[in-house]
């Protein structure tokens, strides 16, 4: 099924509606946020409630194991799942 895009606006330096996040947690990996939205995008277009056919789900599309590992206890939320993924 095709998903909707539901962010990025030509013009402007908004991506999607986790920037915020994206931004926070960037700079504690030393990472440009942009980067971040980036595989965000590529993994789940920035569904939150994305899962594969393999079982990773949320923003960052972790495995329960990874998430597990990294301390995310919700895969479907997107603060921890960038901070984790």
């Amino acid at each position: 099924p095709q998903r909707s895009f539901r962010a990025f606006t030509m013009g402007t330096d908004t991506i999607s509606p986790y920037d915020s996040l994206f931004q926070v947690h960037a700079d504690s990996l030393a990472w440009d946020w942009k980067l971040l939205a980036a595989v965000a995008y590529k993994e789940s277009r920035f569904d939150t409630a994305a899962v594969s056919k393999a079982g990773a789900g949320g923003l960052m599309q972790m495995m329960p194991t990874t998430a597990a590992l990294m301390g995310v206890a919700s895969r479907g939320g997107g603060g921890a799942t960038i901070k984790g993924g």
